[in-house]
């Protein structure tokens, strides 16, 4: 039919059910949802070429202690800092895949430096692959040679054991190679054919849900303007655009920062994590042996209740290697999430979809999961004081903080049915229960949890009360099941010592740094000391 004339395809489309209008509109249709498919299919190639084209040395090993693991790179010049990339390695005598960054050039000898400290390692597999993990070649293990300070460097079929000497800080085994190692950038996409069918898919369904709805709206077209349906597309288009670029610039507090720091960057070294609240906080950052590589400092406030130090410890050691130990430094108890805190702190930041299904499936309040929701899906919204202050030039300094009015917290959500029905939703306290979910999860990772209480003011004995409770029966309950918590007495501190009632002033900030001083080297002490009762090989 498309072969007739424009006046013979007229006439006969006068005597169809579709008239001439509607076939055009269909194509026109078409050629938009067509070239957003098109657009969209480039776009997620661009995004998967990126990472595919990135190749890597990945060297599977086991280590008798924690440290660095650091490769040189000979691509003709020699070797050079510059020319190296690195790894955190586990001391936990288990094998563990690393993975180092190769350049994109010809690469004539290797250098590889496995521990900075004396002690053992073995290696089993030696080889380098794409970035989505396609194996590109597999090396010889005969090919790794003792250099510098190795006490002893021995073979077999299934791997190499390497013994460094005595009282070192620079083993280095040397890695031949037979030809240049040339597996630099180029287009692979191809070895992954699952990856392509997947876009492939998107792509097609993109295009057919847009020449749904673009037909959906001519055909409705005075109960759906397509000014509808543009709305939407720009919509969608602000909201991709906002959720790349205000992360990383509209933070409303320390909160938001740490969590943004975990996300995008996953170099974590520290031998030894500090969680708590703000009285937490308030000794961490002011205490000058923290501040070093060892310790990450974590602790934000009170409002984000054990869940959110769940959630930060949780994602700490999905991009990170796992501390020695963690410090829980709190004066709070476990809290609750019925506050109007928890808004700002629990549900606008804890946003993964891990972490919403979590809380739904604990709390069922469907008002509660949705915010997060919008929160997790309408970047504008979740920033929207943010966006207020640059675009207006004010904004309300108490939300944008999400400290309540005159300091004053209303206590439970404003939706009385869910209020009323809470009692038989809600099984158990939530904080509490991530509480005992942080210390299962430490337990199968056999990383021990200390659980330091600052100095309670001595004209807050409800406090007192409420951690000499938790320190008589929940704890020792809890110290049976997970052999790696641990935990002090609760002890007071003259009020004299404090500027609001929790938060100490200078003299007692002073009294405060030098008592952690004294429980972290105790806790260094236990650590080295569990960490010798095991395996020495």
């Amino acid at each position: 039919m498309w072969l007739l004339t424009k006046d013979h395809r007229q006439s006969v489309l006068k005597n169809k059910a579709l008239p001439y209008s509607s076939l055009k509109a269909i194509r026109v249709f078409g050629l938009i949802a067509g070239a957003a498919a098109l657009i969209f299919f480039g776009w997620r190639i661009a995004g998967v070429y990126t990472e595919v084209s990135q190749t890597y040395l990945q060297i599977s090993m086991k280590s008798s202690a924690d440290g660095t693991a650091q490769v040189y790179y000979d691509m003709g010049g020699g070797l050079s800092e510059a020319d190296s990339a690195t790894a955190s390695v586990i001391g936990d005598r288990v094998y563990h895949d690393y993975r180092f960054r190769l350049p994109h050039r010809p690469v004539y000898g290797m250098r590889f430096d496995p521990l900075m400290s004396e002690g053992w390692v073995a290696i089993r597999q030696v080889r380098w692959l794409d970035g989505l993990g396609y194996p590109l070649g597999k090396m010889d293990l005969k090919h790794l040679l003792p250099l510098n300070n190795i006490a002893s460097l021995t073979s077999t079929d299934q791997e190499v054991q390497v013994v460094t000497n005595q009282g070192i800080d620079d083993p280095q085994i040397g890695i031949s190679l037979p030809e240049p190692l040339k597996v630099g950038k180029g287009f692979a996409l191809w070895r992954h054919p699952a990856v392509m069918l997947r876009i492939l898919i998107e792509s097609a369904a993109l295009f057919f849900f847009l020449a749904l709805l673009l037909s959906v709206c001519f055909s409705w077209r005075r109960k759906i303007p397509f000014a509808v349906l543009l709305a939407l597309i720009i919509i969608v288009g602000i909201e991709t655009r906002y959720g790349i670029e205000l992360p990383a610039t509209a933070s409303y507090h320390e909160v938001d920062k740490l969590l943004y720091h975990l996300q995008t960057e996953k170099n974590g070294q520290a031998d030894y994590i500090v969680l708590g609240d703000s009285v937490g906080r308030q000794i961490s950052t002011k205490a000058p042996y923290l501040q070093n590589n060892k310790y990450a400092v974590m602790a934000t406030n009170q409002a984000i209740t054990m869940t959110g130090q769940y959630f930060i410890a949780q994602r700490y050691l999905h991009y990170n290697k796992a501390p020695r130990g963690i410090i829980l430094l709190t004066a709070s108890t476990f809290g609750d999430l019925d506050r109007d805190l928890s808004d700002n702190y629990i549900q606008r930041t804890f946003t993964d979809f891990s972490e919403i299904l979590e809380i739904f499936l604990l709390k069922r309040d469907p008002v509660f999961t949705a915010k997060m929701l919008a929160y997790r899906w309408l970047p504008s919204f979740k920033y929207r004081l943010s966006l207020q202050k640059r675009w207006a030039g004010y904004t309300n300094a108490e939300s944008l903080t999400g400290v309540p009015y005159n300091n004053k917290n209303s206590g439970a959500s404003g939706y009385s049915l869910l209020r009323l029905m809470k009692p038989y939703l809600e099984k158990e306290n939530i904080p509490r229960h991530h509480f005992t979910a942080l210390l299962k999860l430490l337990n199968e990772r056999h990383i021990p949890l200390f659980f330091l209480v600052p100095a309670i003011n001595d004209s807050d004995p409800e406090l007192y009360r409420e951690h000499e409770n938790l320190s008589r029966k929940l704890f020792p309950e809890l110290q049976k099941r997970y052999p790696n918590f641990h935990y002090e007495d609760v002890h007071f501190l003259q009020s004299r010592y404090y500027g609001d009632g929790m938060h100490f002033n200078e003299a007692g900030l002073k009294i405060e740094i030098q008592q952690l001083h004294w429980k972290i080297a105790d806790i260094e002490n236990h650590v080295s000391g569990e960490a010798g009762k095991g395996d020495t090989r």
